[in-house]
């Protein structure tokens, strides 16, 4: 049986989602490197979209890693997938800097989402990343969907995380 939606048929451009999403005269994102990988530990949260979009915007890699990793899985992750920067809450820091360590991701690549921030100013919220000089400079990035990766996944219930 099929379900018809009470509302009109949205009137969508025939366009591939990263033209749809990130072309667009009314939105800006901060620039970052491409191909360069973000990871993203940390439960759901509201401010989880404008990181991962933002980061594809700009041709960075995201790679999500389960909060609940132990020290030797979440550290192959962060080393394996190449990561420059990772992104967490304040309170899964200690959960986050100690592989960060282990794999020589500095201490001011270790990124806050949510509520908390740090008060010593040692970590920076996300809010805080951002470079608003000169945001007319920023372009989106020619991204090949055949051959650059948008996101590494992780997966594996048992040893060591494994790509996907």
């Amino acid at each position: 049986m099929v379900i018809k939606s009470r509302y009109l048929e949205p009137n969508l451009p025939s366009v591939d989602i990263y033209t749809f999403l990130f072309k667009r005269k009314d939105r800006k994102f901060p620039e970052m490197s491409m191909g360069d990988v973000l990871a993203i530990s940390l439960a759901s949260d509201i401010d989880m979209p404008p990181i991962i979009f933002g980061a594809l915007w700009a041709g960075v890699i995201v790679s999500t890693a389960n909060p609940g990793y132990t020290l030797i899985e979440i550290s192959y992750q962060l080393c394996a997938s190449g990561v420059k920067a990772i992104v967490t809450h304040f309170s899964k820091i200690e959960d986050v800097r100690k592989p960060c360590s282990a794999v020589g991701i500095p201490e001011d690549h270790i990124i806050i989402l949510g509520d908390g921030k740090n008060a010593t100013g040692r970590f920076k919220h996300w809010t805080n990343v951002r470079n608003l000089a000169n945001t007319a400079q920023f372009v989106a990035r020619k991204i090949d969907l055949r051959k650059d990766a948008s996101f590494l996944v992780y997966a594996g219930t048992t040893g060591k995380p494994e790509g996907v």
